[in-house]
């Protein structure tokens, strides 16, 4: 009876099961993987070290003058959240991004390959886009968490000056991304910017799984090459004074005194997805070439 059950199994349900089964246990690699511990650790240690940074630096302050917990965010001005913002995009593709190159030499990519086709890369980038994404939101997202515990929701000042933080309304509203949630919803605020640069972590990390199908030579440069190119583009353009092209100043959640565009975040993104997607249909097409290495 069994046997005739699978028999008579449309062939696309028996597909669409193996796919699942195929991506459950990618993600199962990754969950075995002892990198990816040791990026929580890091991550838990930048996220608590930034808190620790303000409850020092406000040890002691009346509670009238206690920051928000906004304001005190590793995403606002903290030393270490700023260098946690520049490595992000190597935390990011340090989880999984290698893990083509290190299956390379086995055998295992040879029967997986025959097995699942060209489906074989794209499921692994989309499983590198997923890590990538909550990798980089772990800290700031612990950090938030943290400061929403010690520090108030909203600055106890605002009350005698008239405004949620110290600069002034007008320009508060005109140099964030998203000038009602900044106001009215604090917390939101944040998380949208940690989401922003998850979004930013991951597709930066698939950039760098795409580049590793080509290059084969060097792991730290296929791990680092989407991180590269991140700073690259953020220093070039904090050079020449464009930051509202340097992805960096765009999880700042500080006002730090340029306008900010979601639509040049959008396209900045769309162009590594593009860039991505490309490679990785490069590579579909030429996927049976390993099968005679």
């Amino acid at each position: 009876w069994r046997a005739t059950m699978t028999d008579t199994c449309p062939p696309h349900s028996r597909m669409n099961m193996e796919d699942r089964q195929c991506m459950f246990y990618e993600f199962k690699k990754l969950c075995l993987r002892r990198e990816i511990y040791i990026l929580l650790c890091i991550c838990v240690f930048f996220a608590s070290v930034a808190f620790l940074e303000e409850v020092v630096k406000n040890a002691g302050t009346p509670c009238a003058l206690l920051p928000s917990a906004l304001e005190a965010g590793m995403l606002w001005e903290s030393g270490i959240g700023s260098v946690y913002i520049y490595i992000m995009p190597f935390i990011a593709s340090a989880c999984y991004v290698d893990s083509y190159f290190t299956e390379l030499g086995s055998q295992y990519i040879a029967i997986d390959i025959t097995r699942s086709g060209k489906k074989y890369f794209t499921r692994k980038y989309v499983v590198v886009l997923i890590a990538g994404f909550f990798v980089s939101m772990l800290a700031p997202l612990i950090n938030l968490l943290l400061c929403n515990v010690a520090f108030p929701i909203r600055m106890p000042r605002a009350v005698e000056t008239g405004s949620v933080y110290t600069i002034s309304i007008e320009r508060e509203m005109q140099w964030v991304l998203f000038p009602q949630l900044y106001i009215s919803r604090p917390s939101m605020y944040a998380f949208l910017h940690i989401c922003l640069l998850g979004i930013m972590g991951g597709l930066i990390s698939g950039l760098s799984y795409c580049f590793s199908l080509f290059y084969r030579k060097n792991i730290v440069i296929t791990i680092g090459s989407g991180g590269i190119l991140y700073l690259i583009l953020t220093m070039s353009a904090s050079v020449f004074g464009k930051f509202s092209l340097a992805p960096f100043h765009y999880f700042l959640l500080r006002p730090s005194g340029y306008t900010k565009s979601i639509t040049i975040f959008i396209i900045m993104n769309g162009l590594i997805l593009f860039a991505s997607i490309v490679l990785l249909i490069l590579k579909e097409i030429t996927y049976k070439d390993i099968l005679s290495e």
